[in-house]
């Protein structure tokens, strides 16, 4: 097992957040984007920051992961995923699968393989595939506010960015 870490920032905050392994290594850092500060604004003044909801991920200058939601309305919420991980571009959707729970759910396809997240609260969400922990992530609810994933499987070693991203954006993209 292999654990990684990172600031969680408020909702209103742009400011990147510095990714870490275990050995306090920096492997990348993670931010909320804004297309435009008139976005920026209506979105801290109406919607207490969750409304235009876009993260990126970087690693030494180079975008691996970008996420945003989709501004309908009427749909479940959902958030477009572009992977730029081992030369090439991935693209996947994940919508919210719960009804009235509240218990996070969620599943996605990526590389063939159906993924499952689900968070309960005052645990630790997990991701799998076919019954297998893949990783856990949690974030405190006091300080200090340090997101932690745990990497359970290290064949997903390489792709520890992007699990750190589907976490994030889905759990705190709210």
């Amino acid at each position: 097992m292999k654990c990684y870490h990172y600031t969680w920032r408020t909702t209103y905050s742009t400011k990147p957040s510095e990714i870490f392994n275990e050995n306090n290594e920096i492997l990348g850092t993670i931010n909320k984007y804004y297309p435009n500060v008139f976005c920026r604004i209506i979105d801290a003044l109406c919607f207490e920051g969750k409304y235009f909801v876009e993260y990126r991920i970087h690693s030494s200058d180079k975008l691996i992961f970008k996420a945003k939601a989709n501004l309908n309305p009427f749909k479940k919420r959902q958030y477009k995923i572009d992977y730029y991980g081992n030369n090439k571009h991935d693209e996947l959707l994940l919508v919210d699968k719960k009804l009235f729970d509240i218990v996070e759910v969620t599943d996605f396809e990526f590389e063939g393989k159906t993924y499952h997240l689900k968070k309960a609260p005052l645990q630790w969400a997990k991701l799998t595939v076919n019954n297998q922990l893949i990783a856990e992530w949690h974030i405190p609810i006091k300080p200090p506010f340090k997101c932690r994933l745990k990497l359970h499987d290290l064949n997903y070693e390489s792709k520890v960015l992007f699990l750190i991203g589907i976490f994030h954006t889905y759990l705190e993209g709210v």
